[in-house]
């Protein structure tokens, strides 16, 4: 686990174009290449081994605004399968985030609340749900789906929690769960938010 909470990032265009590049601070080039150097650490070690292995993220625009990193997440989406490698990165919108080839070659797809109209609607049509037809399961992935009880995330209800549609490989869609941590001293390390002391 490689914690990130406190790097600056720099966006897509700021390293696409010479001028604003040179503009970037170091503090915001050493965490896009820290982000770059995870990737390639993830690859490295996951591709080609007798193991199955599995390269998990949060905001995958930190991984994808980059081109080193769009070609590593391209490259999972491609070739993991057949190289006994997962990755699982999680956006709040796979449209922007992903370059469209990749996002279509991802079988097996999680939607998870989407509080926003456009984005809930963009991430139901990711699973091929038409959105015109079933605009009840837009609004179910809005307001029912894990409920929020005001701003606070400890306001979803312990057993609503992880509520999410899924697409399966096979291409059936559904409602699902996914559960916490059985374990109480996992649980409670991953329910904690990291310390704002240190910066990079």
């Amino acid at each position: 686990m490689i914690r990130t909470h406190r790097l600056a990032l720099a966006d897509r265009d700021e390293l696409l174009n010479p001028h604003l590049y040179r503009q970037i601070s170091a503090r915001a080039k050493l965490g896009t290449c820290i982000y770059a150097l995870i990737g390639v650490t993830a690859r490295f070690s996951l591709f080609h081994s007798d193991r199955l292995g599995a390269f998990n993220g949060d905001e995958a625009y930190h991984f994808t605004v980059a081109p080193v990193g769009r070609r590593i997440t391209t490259e999972f989406a491609r070739d993991g399968r057949k190289n006994n490698a997962l990755m699982s990165l999680a956006s709040h919108a796979p449209g922007s985030d992903w370059d469209n080839d990749s996002l279509k070659l991802v079988p097996t797809r999680f939607v998870f609340r989407q509080r926003d109209r456009a984005l809930a609607e963009e991430s139901l049509r990711w699973l091929d749900i038409d959105t015109d037809e079933n605009a009840h399961l837009v609004k179910q992935l809005q307001t029912e789906t894990a409920p929020m009880r005001s701003e606070d995330f400890d306001s979803v209800p312990p057993n609503r929690r992880g509520e999410c549609f899924m697409r399966d490989a096979l291409g059936r869609m559904g409602r699902a769960k996914v559960l916490g941590l059985s374990s109480p001293d996992r649980r409670r390390a991953a329910g904690t938010t990291p310390g704002r002391q240190a910066t990079v």
